[in-house]
């Protein structure tokens, strides 16, 4: 599970209830400055899904663990059937939706058990979707927001568009920040945190940080497994598992979109390329090990390149180094944004900085005077 350096405190031993605590005291103390007329957010408990058999409600923000959060979830709720989140496919999860919900059990649940969210720096949040749902190979995304930004670059609508494949960091940025100011409706994986679970009306008994996900999962399980008898998820070593479980369905994409390689014009390497670079950047491969083709890759197949990744994966190297690449390649992709959408994505951020106690304006990113520590270029053109 990803995890990156901490922007607030790190539970620690008997602490944690106190970090905890400290942490809902700031949600109500921005939420004082915060004029809760200027957004709308009916939708937020629509979005909350539940574990019927206990009661915890979640409210799920996309790039900060969600999938494994509703996979824990179903295995909660599985009275022992299950055993790890990870045995569990995308789209198979067991829970109940808020919106499906009749008055009377909405009344029922809201009366009685516990609630959560997860958080994440800002900065931090928008790359990584940027970087998962368009740098990456994301057939969905290339088709619909992609080609829309590409279209912006190219002043054109033609029909000979048909993915945004290329698009780059700063232009997706631009293009966020057009959104907000045309109060366009921006997707999910990309808007503020506050406006999709809305800590102001709608109050959260824990909240997690990404930042410290290993130590706020750990505390979130163990209470778990001393309330509820039933709860038999083996907490083992997520890493691992989420870099084997990430890789396979980066590999069940990128062989999809094998068949649009001749209408965006790139050889079907370039893909590979990009899902290789994609794994390094996210910390789970080391930007040593080399992509471990040379010539035509046409003939490569799905289960030959996953070996390749888990390869990869399982040599002995510097972690704790490959960790360190996650925020090497999002001080990188930032540097590429212009300063004046620097301070604009500051006003975009915001609300969610103060309320979950994040930096606004983090030196890493707006200084531009300290050269790079490193020469490797994360997002180099493959071509």
């Amino acid at each position: 599970m990803q995890t990156d350096e901490p922007a607030a405190d790190v539970p620690t031993g008997n602490n944690n209830k106190d970090i905890y605590e400290k942490r809902r005291n700031l949600i109500a103390d921005g939420c004082k400055s915060i004029s809760k007329e200027n957004y709308a957010s009916t939708s937020v408990r629509n979005n909350i899904k539940i574990d019927p058999v206990h009661n915890i409600r979640y409210c799920p923000i996309p790039k900060i663990g969600t999938t494994f959060w509703v996979r824990a979830l179903t295995v909660l709720s599985s009275n022992g059937r299950l055993k790890s989140p990870f045995e569990i496919g995308r789209g198979n999860e067991d829970l109940l939706y808020w919106r499906n919900l009749p008055d009377d059990k909405k009344a029922h649940y809201l009366a009685s058990g516990q609630s959560f969210i997860f958080v994440r720096d800002p900065y931090s949040r928008l790359y990584s979707g940027y970087e998962d749902k368009l740098f990456h190979v994301n057939l969905g995304f290339w088709q619909s927001l992609g080609l829309r930004i590409v279209r912006e670059r190219v002043g054109t609508n033609s029909e000979d568009l048909m993915y945004g494949h290329d698009v780059t960091f700063p232009e997706f940025v631009k293009f966020i920040l057009k959104q907000n100011d045309d109060n366009s409706s921006i997707n999910v994986h990309f808007r503020p945190m506050h406006l999709l679970c809305d800590p102001c009306r709608f109050q959260y008994d824990f909240v997690g940080y990404l930042e410290t996900f290993s130590q706020d999962a750990n505390f979130l399980l163990t209470k778990w497994h001393k309330e509820f008898n039933d709860f038999t998820l083996d907490i083992g070593q997520f890493e691992k598992e989420a870099a084997i479980d990430t890789a396979k369905k980066k590999v069940k994409t990128v062989f999809s979109a094998k068949k649009i390689c001749s209408d965006i014009k790139v050889p079907f390497k370039y893909l590979l390329m990009k899902t290789w670079r994609d794994l390094q950047i996210r910390g789970y491969l080391s930007k040593n090990v080399n992509f471990p083709y040379q010539g035509d890759v046409d003939n490569v197949t799905p289960n030959e390149f996953l070996d390749a990744i888990v390869k990869g994966l399982e040599q002995d190297q510097n972690w704790a180094a490959i960790k360190l690449q996650r925020n090497e390649a999002l001080i990188q992709a930032y540097r590429q944004v212009p300063l004046e959408d620097m301070e604009r994505l500051k006003q975009f951020f915001h609300r969610d900085c103060l309320l979950f106690g994040y930096d606004d304006r983090p030196e890493t990113l707006f200084d531009r005077t300290k050269p790079l520590e490193h020469d490797f270029l994360y997002f180099e053109d493959f071509l």
